[in-house]
């Protein structure tokens, strides 16, 4: 990093910040191998063993990018999420912050009651899903000896 470069990435970085917080309206840590600001799309996108934790959640992806023109994050690459109680997996989620809904491909759900895997999940509020192409069972094998399968389901959570 050049020392020229130094005060507008320092600047940048406060901007983000404050951006992310008048956001997500609470404190907010990001840690990344590498952030990139697109002041034209109204984007950050952070790469690199992604490291996010906000309220009481945190996540981990290979990319998270942070899309302020609809106040949304979307997370891509071996997607860790931790949010009440339960963990996710997932190779993508998109999630919008103002009304709590988003959506995940190829999920698993590991929680104190079941494990569930899920083709897509579609998040329609904080406690309730719609998912297809679901199993849900208490083993947590890829195949589990007893499951409920269904190409549709309703997950009140």
């Amino acid at each position: 990093m050049t020392t020229k470069n130094l005060p507008f990435k320092i600047i940048l970085s406060f901007l983000f910040l404050f951006q992310s917080i008048l956001l997500f309206a609470y404190e907010i840590d990001i840690k990344a191998d590498s952030l990139e600001y697109a002041q034209e799309f109204d984007r950050v996108k952070a790469s690199g063993n992604v490291y996010i934790a906000w309220s009481d959640r945190y996540m981990y992806a290979d990319e998270i990018e942070f899309i302020f023109t609809d106040n949304s994050i979307r997370a891509k690459g071996n997607v860790e999420l931790f949010e009440n109680g339960s963990m996710l997996y997932a190779d993508e989620i998109t999630y919008f912050y103002d009304d709590e809904k988003g959506e995940l491909v190829q999920t698993k759900i590991v929680s104190n009651f079941a494990f569930m895997q899920a083709q897509k999940m579609e998040r329609i509020n904080n406690n309730n899903f719609l998912a297809k192409k679901i199993t849900i069972s208490n083993c947590d094998l890829d195949d589990p000896h007893t499951s409920f399968r269904a190409g549709s389901a309703k997950l009140e959570m």
